[in-house]
């Protein structure tokens, strides 16, 4: 049984290969993946594979970054909450996405993702406020 944080690692290895299949194995049979800030669900391995296969693509498909991961653990051995953020580039878009991928007995069996794309900083801060010296 592996750990969260590595069940967590491999899908992050194979999502920036765009290996969807692969990425999918490791979802549990009962995979759910939750999109709140659009009201939508995703149910099981297909209907994700189906969602990646017919994003309009890239020339060579998204591409993930991954800045930061951080792991709750479960209350037993193999479980767990894997906090990641990211961001992903795909044509001339940028999204800056938060996921929380719950981990059970070693497999995926359910992700909550925030999405946001970048924007300016609103001008009324600007006297407090610095820019960063390059994107986060």
């Amino acid at each position: 049984m592996r750990n969260p944080a590595d069940v967590v690692t491999a899908d992050w290895s194979l999502m920036r290969r765009n290996d969807w299949h692969r990425a999918a194995e490791l979802f549990d049979d009962s995979y759910e993946l939750v999109w709140p800030q659009t009201g939508e669900l995703v149910r099981g391995r297909s209907n994700w594979i189906a969602i990646q296969e017919h994003s309009p693509p890239a020339p060579s498909g998204p591409r993930y970054h991954v800045h930061r991961t951080v792991t709750e653990p479960g209350r037993r051995t193999g479980e767990g909450t894997v906090v990641s953020d990211f961001t992903v580039a795909q044509r001339d878009e940028l999204w800056r996405c938060i996921s929380f991928t719950e981990v059970v007995g070693g497999r995926i069996i359910r992700q909550v993702e925030f999405w946001s794309e970048d924007s300016l900083p609103p001008a009324w801060r600007c006297a407090w406020t610095e820019p960063l010296p390059e994107p986060v």
